[in-house]
């Protein structure tokens, strides 16, 4: 198998999500850095970086699972929340945006000295 470079692969991968998903070209990219083991600036850095087999495969194989609508935090095995790395998998749910925005709204209401805790200690759904 010939080498490709990060930059072919992610164009490639952006084509191929543009049917499955709003967000092709940042799913593709994330996946990318999934499959090298790389952030996001350090693959800016490096677009010409050619994958190895393994890189190459492991990619084709991420990108065959987001086609098939399996979410990228899944695929990554973790998910950002208010600044916290939660890792996330089918049977945890994901943090939406909209929860976010929920807690940003209820730190508006509580004092700022006020000591507050998370009692939660299992997935749930805010509604």
């Amino acid at each position: 198998m010939m080498a490709r470079s990060a930059a072919d692969l992610n164009s490639d991968a952006t084509g191929r999500l543009s049917a499955v998903t709003p967000t092709p070209a940042l799913d593709a990219e994330l996946l990318l850095c999934a499959a090298c083991g790389l952030t996001r600036t350090e693959l800016a850095a490096r677009h010409a970086l050619e994958l190895t087999a393994q890189q190459s495969s492991h990619l084709s194989d991420l990108i065959d699972r987001r086609t098939v609508g399996e979410p990228v935090a899944y695929l990554l095995g973790h998910k950002e929340f208010w600044s916290l790395d939660l890792a996330v998998n089918p049977s945890k749910l994901i943090p939406r945006p909209e929860t976010e925005q929920l807690v940003e709204q209820v730190l508006t209401l509580i004092p700022p000295d006020t000591p507050c805790r998370s009692l939660i200690s299992a997935p749930v759904a805010v509604r």
